[in-house]
């Protein structure tokens, strides 16, 4: 290996310094991301998947990298495209902090790291180190309304299929909304489906284990969907046992099976099952070759020390001055607090709406700690003279940031069991707020044989949204143009009595609308 030349060895400090730059530009969002790897699962749905193990990924994939980049021939090929890689990582930081999307900041962080290395190395190192880069974007952990989704919608799915199974083996069991009743016990399809708290695990893993596979797409696929194949599957045959159970020797069997199979033997019992799949697929990459293996792949090394040559340097220059400017800024520049909007706190919100008198609804002290708001209001408006009674729960954010910032209710009532189906958005004729039409997102939520309709909409900085992916861009355009993230989630609820139109309920809803809606700005900021 031919000496370092001292133009070497200062791009090597140069890029040293840079790496570091780069954890100090993104580390609020870099410690909120290990902040969530640490969190367990509870029982209030702010959170579903156990992700501990992400803290030994994110060093295996670390160490991958330095030994793929160590040990490459890496010629400088493609550098160019290294900086604007980085400046899109730049920009995905500055939105993601803005907007109280970490999951976005921390994507920038890794397709920084990406960029600085291209630019150094050109595109073959990015080609070389694919799998452990794959396995570090797996790691950022999704936002929660995306989280819950996934596992709801897998969670349900697993139910079904397990109950169809058990149906045809002829054991008793039913199947009404999101509750599954068998043996005279009554299971929600969220419990049925606790063993997807380890769906991250298995997915990691299955993209850790690709780095140690010959190359090839299929065995590459095998190996990542052997996880979630063996997780479904285990989940499907462990609830067809409950169900089993329950029907031949009881609840309290099958009560007692289903703690035995819920936790570490599940878990072993999955590992193992994806390791003998990773042997498997493994063991079919494996080519004969004719002829004496060359001298040079018998021979291993644990570490050899060997820097990829760096043959144009120009496009390592700009890189390492882009992220010299992105560190000034980041720490020169003191972003503005943002304004607090003059506005009346809930407790004087009228208690009588027209005919309707309100009384309170209590809220869950764990999980209105976990919102993280400046205010909120939760109240049932109740009319002896009608046959439902409606439910008004404001959630008010005077600043927004991750962890505390407006949480959409397909992920709330999914996360305590309610299932929402035709969700649509509509719009409320002869109704306004600020001089516009309303629109809103209506829904019908079902929990076993309970019905519910819901309507829901954003408020953010006096602009009326549906859309929870368009309140972010609006958080972040605010925070830029107007140093507000003030926003509100506006949410009613009425019930759908037994032999009830949803018809009926519309009506209630929109009627009380209109005492409703003219009484909400002074609490809720307007443009």
């Amino acid at each position: 290996m031919a000496k370092a030349t001292k133009r070497d060895i200062i791009f090597r400090y140069l890029l040293l310094i840079s790496v570091a730059a780069l954890i100090f530009i993104y580390h609020d969002y870099l410690r909120y991301m290990l902040s969530l790897w640490g969190e367990a699962t509870d029982s209030s749905g702010d959170k579903f998947f156990v992700q501990y193990h992400n803290f030994f990924f994110a060093v295996a994939a670390a160490i991958l990298i330095l030994l793929k980049t160590f040990k490459s021939e890496l010629v400088g090929s493609g550098n160019a495209l290294g900086v604007p890689l980085l400046l899109i990582a730049l920009f995905l930081g500055l939105f993601g902090g803005s907007s109280a999307i970490y999951y976005v900041a921390n994507v920038g962080f890794v397709l920084a790291l990406v960029g600085l290395f291209v630019s150094c190395w050109g595109l073959d190192w990015a080609k070389n180190n694919w799998k452990p880069l794959a396995l570090l974007l797996l790691l950022i952990p999704l936002p929660q309304f995306i989280l819950i989704q996934i596992y709801t919608h897998l969670a349900a799915i697993a139910v079904k299929l397990s109950v169809h199974a058990a149906q045809l083996l002829g054991l008793s069991v039913v199947l009404e909304g999101n509750m599954v009743d068998f043996g005279g016990v009554s299971l929600n399809s969220l419990k049925a489906g606790e063993p997807f708290t380890y769906l991250i695990l298995f997915i990691s893993s299955g993209f850790f284990l690709i780095n140690f596979i010959r190359a090839g797409a299929v065995r590459v696929i095998l190996t990542v969907l052997s996880g979630p194949v063996i997780l479904i599957a285990l989940t499907v045959l462990r609830f067809i046992g409950i169900i089993w159970i329950a029907n031949t020797r009881g609840a309290g069997a099958a009560e007692s099976f289903s703690a035995a199979t819920s936790s570490a033997g599940f878990l072993t019992v999955g590992i193992i099952l994806q390791l003998l799949v990773f042997f498997l697929v493994r063991k079919t990459g494996i080519r004969k070759t004719e002829g004496p293996v060359p001298e040079q792949a018998e021979k291993t090394t644990c570490f050899p020390l060997r820097w990829p040559e760096m043959r144009s340097p120009r496009s390592a220059l700009v890189s390492i001055a882009l992220i010299v400017c992105a560190v000034l800024l980041s720490a020169g520049c003191t972003a503005p607090a943002d304004r607090e909007m003059p506005r009346k706190t809930f407790a004087g919100f009228p208690r009588s709406l027209g005919a309707r008198q309100a009384s309170a609804a209590p809220v869950d002290p764990t999980q209105l700690n976990s919102m993280q708001l400046k205010d909120y209001l939760s109240v049932d408006f109740n009319d002896s003279k009608t046959t439902g009674n409606l439910n008004v729960w404001i959630a008010y954010y005077g600043s927004q940031k991750p962890g505390g910032s407006i949480h959409s209710p397909k992920a709330c009532l999914a996360g305590s069991g309610w299932d929402m189906s035709d969700s649509r958005v509509v719009t409320l004729n002869g109704l306004k707020a600020d001089n516009r039409d309303i629109l809103i997102n209506r829904a019908i939520m079902k929990h076993g044989g309970q019905r519910q309709l819901i309507y829901f909409w954003y408020n953010v900085a006096g602009a009326q949204i549906t859309n929870e992916y368009l309140v972010k861009w609006h958080i972040f355009w605010n925070k830029l143009t107007k140093h507000r993230t003030d926003g509100a989630l506006i949410r009613l609820i009425t019930p759908i009595n037994d032999g009830e139109p949803e018809g009926a309920a519309d009506d209630r809803l929109k009627g009380f609308m209109r005492d409703f809606l003219p009484v909400i700005p002074p609490y809720v900021p307007q443009a």
